[in-house]
């Protein structure tokens, strides 16, 4: 005797119905990209507000409160602590955000997971 085998016929998805249906997600592909963009943007925008002169604690303008010291070989802590703090604003942001992104990864991953096991109840329960 001969096996017959029952075949479902192959689902073939359309990429635009699968969008406007939800069932197409765009963010996993466009994650990379928006990270590396938030990556550029929280060194550049800390480093142009410190070289503009403006204060990075309150992000104010300060070319009005200069101090003058009393004479020319007096070392400015204020200038050298606010670089000290830009870095360390810098490599938390960079943390901060690296953290963030990966969490989204992370939930979309476990989304195409959930497919996938769900992709396959079907095919077993399928006859």
């Amino acid at each position: 005797m001969s096996k017959v085998s029952i075949s479902t016929p192959a689902v073939r998805s359309n990429a635009i119905v699968d969008f406007y249906n939800f069932r197409q997600m765009i963010i996993p592909l466009l994650i990379r990209a928006i990270y590396i963009i938030g990556s550029i943007l929280f060194i550049v925008v800390p480093l142009v507000t410190w070289l503009n002169g403006g204060d990075i604690l309150s992000g104010m303008n300060n070319h009005s409160v200069r101090y003058n010291p009393p004479h020319e070989f007096a070392i400015d802590t204020g200038r050298q602590v606010g670089i000290v703090f830009l870095f360390i604003v810098m490599v938390v942001l960079q943390l901060i955000w690296r953290i963030f992104c990966e969490l989204i990864r992370v939930i979309f991953r476990i989304h195409d997971a959930l497919q996938s096991l769900d992709q396959k109840v079907q095919n077993v329960q399928a006859p």
